[in-house]
C-alpha cells in the first residue's frame, strides 16, 4: 500500500494537470505516430511497434497517448520504455483493446523523439488489424498548452502460415541467400562527428554513417558516461540533441556516439567531450560624477578573471557560469568590492541544417555598472600624491647628497 499511494498521487497530479490544460490549446504544431507502421507478423507471435512523437520545433514536457486496437486479433503484452526521451514514466497500461500511455519529462524535448515502445501479440488467423490514436491523446509545450495537430496509427498484417511452411520457406530462402550473398558482418563507419550547436543547456551532435544506421549517444559528467539519448530511426545523417536538468553552463561533459545497421552491425566512435558555453558580461566602472574611469583594474571572482576598463569605462569577462560573483577594483592604490550576479537567461532561434531544423540558445550580453564611492577616489588620489611628494623628497635629498659629497672632495684636495 506504501508503495502504491505515491504513484497514486503522482497520476492524480499529472491527470488534473492535463485536464485542465487541455482547455488552454496553443498553436497546432506536433504530431503523434507509429513506427513501423506496417509489419507483417506470424499468428502467435510477439512484436513491437514504437510511440513518437514530432514536436513541430516546439519544446515539449509531457505527452499523453490512447491507442485502439482489436481484441481478437492483438493481445496487449507490455509498455516498455526502453531508450524514451521522456524522463519519467506516470502511466502504461493495457489490455481489453486499448493503451493508455502518459510519460513526463524535468526539462523538455524538441524534435523527433522516443516516447515509449509496445509490445502486442499476434492471434487469431490471418487478416489485419489497425492500431490508431483515440481522442484524449495530447502533447503539451513548457507552457502547458496541447500542441497536437495529428496523429498516424499503424495497420499489421496477421500471417496464419503453418510452421512447416514456414521452416521449409525459411529452408529455400536460406539455401538461394547462401548461393547469392554473404550475411551483411560489416559495421556502419563513423565520419565528419560535429557539434552542429553548443548551447548553455544543450548541446547538438551531428554525424554520418556510411549506411543506414540508428543513433545513440552515450554521455554524461564523467568519463563513465550514464546517460543515453537515441533515435531509432534508419538514416545516414545523423543529429542528437543533448538536452536536461544535467546539462548546466560552463561545464564539461564526456560522450561516444554508436550507430547500428539493420543488421545489428554496430559503430562506436572514441570517447569525446564538450564544454557548455558560460554568458558574456561587461562591466562599466564610473566615478561617483559618472565619469568613465580607464585603465582601472577588475577582477572577477571565483574563477579569477582580471582585465583592464578601456576608454569608456568598460571591461568584457566571457564564458562566466550564471552565479554570484565578488568583483575587485584596483584604482590607483586604492581597491573596493562588490557582489554581482550573472543571471541564467539565454533565448531560443530556430536554426537549421542538412538533416533539419533545431533551435540554437542565444544570450543578450549582460551590463553591470559600478560606481566607485567618493573615498575610494580621495583615497587613490592622496595615495598618488602622496608618492608624488615622496619621490620629490627623495630626489632632493639625492641631490643635497650629491652636492654634499663634491664640497667634500674639494676640502681634501686643498688640504
Amino acid at each position: 500500500m506504501r508503495n502504491f499511494l505515491p504513484k497514486l498521487s503522482t497520476l492524480l497530479i499529472v491527470s488534473a494537470l492535463l485536464l485542465y490544460l487541455k482547455t488552454n490549446p496553443a498553436l497546432a504544431a506536433a504530431t503523434l505516430y507509429l513506427s513501423p507502421d506496417t509489419k507483417t507478423v506470424d499468428s502467435g507471435s510477439t512484436f513491437t511497434t514504437s510511440v513518437r512523437v514530432n514536436t513541430g520545433g516546439e519544446d515539449v514536457s509531457i505527452v499523453e497517448v490512447y491507442l485502439a486496437y482489436p481484441s481478437d486479433k492483438l493481445e496487449f503484452v507490455e509498455v516498455d520504455y526502453t531508450g524514451s526521451d521522456f524522463d519519467f514514466p506516470v502511466e502504461g497500461t493495457g489490455g481489453d483493446g486499448s493503451i493508455h500511455i502518459i510519460r513526463g519529462n524535468f526539462g523538455s524535448v524538441s524534435g523527433d523523439k522516443l516516447i515509449a515502445n509496445i509490445k502486442l501479440k499476434a492471434k487469431g488467423a490471418s487478416g489485419s488489424a489497425q492500431v490508431s490514436f483515440e481522442d484524449g491523446s495530447a502533447v503539451l509545450n513548457t507552457d502547458g498548452q496541447d500542441i497536437l495537430s495529428g496523429t498516424s496509427g499503424g495497420t499489421y498484417t496477421i500471417s496464419a502460415t503453418t510452421t512447416s511452411e514456414k521452416a521449409a520457406t525459411k529452408t529455400t530462402t536460406s539455401t538461394r541467400e547462401a548461393t547469392t550473398a554473404l550475411p551483411d558482418q560489416t559495421a556502419p563507419v563513423i565520419s565528419n562527428v560535429k557539434l552542429a550547436d553548443v548551447g548553455f543547456h544543450k548541446v547538438t551532435i551531428y554525424w554520418e554513417t556510411s549506411e543506414d544506421a540508428n543513433s545513440e549517444v552515450e554521455y554524461g559528467p564523467s568519463d563513465n558516461l550514464g546517460l543515453s539519448a537515441s533515435n531509432s530511426k534508419l538514416e545516414m545523417k545523423h543529429l542528437v540533441t543533448l538536452e536536461g536538468g544535467i546539462i548546466s553552463p560552463t561545464e564539461t561533459y564526456y560522450y561516444k556516439i554508436k550507430s547500428t545497421d539493420e543488421a545489428g552491425n554496430q559503430a562506436e566512435s572514441s570517447l569525446l567531450k564538450f564544454e557548455t558555453k558560460g554568458y558574456t558580461l561587461n562591466l562599466k566602472v564610473l566615478d561617483p560624477s559618472g565619469k568613465p574611469l580607464s585603465g582601472v583594474s577588475v577582477t572577477l571572482f571565483s574563477d579569477p578573471k582580471e582585465a583592464g576598463t578601456n576608454a569608456d569605462g568598460v571591461v568584457e569577462f566571457v564564458n562566466i557560469n550564471p552565479d554570484n560573483h565578488s568583483v575587485l577594483i584596483k584604482h590607483g592604490f586604492a581597491s573596493f568590492s562588490q557582489e554581482i550576479f550573472v543571471a541564467d537567461a539565454s533565448k531560443k532561434v530556430k536554426e537549421k541544417n542538412e538533416v533539419g531544423e533545431f533551435f540554437k540558445e542565444v544570450e543578450e550580453p549582460q551590463e553591470y555598472t559600478i560606481i566607485l564611492p567618493q573615498e575610494v577616489i580621495v583615497k587613490s588620489e592622496l595615495t598618488k600624491y602622496t608618492l608624488v611628494l615622496a619621490s620629490a623628497l627623495l630626489l632632493m635629498f639625492v641631490s643635497f647628497g650629491f652636492w654634499w659629497h663634491k664640497i667634500e672632495l674639494k676640502k681634501l684636495k686643498a688640504s
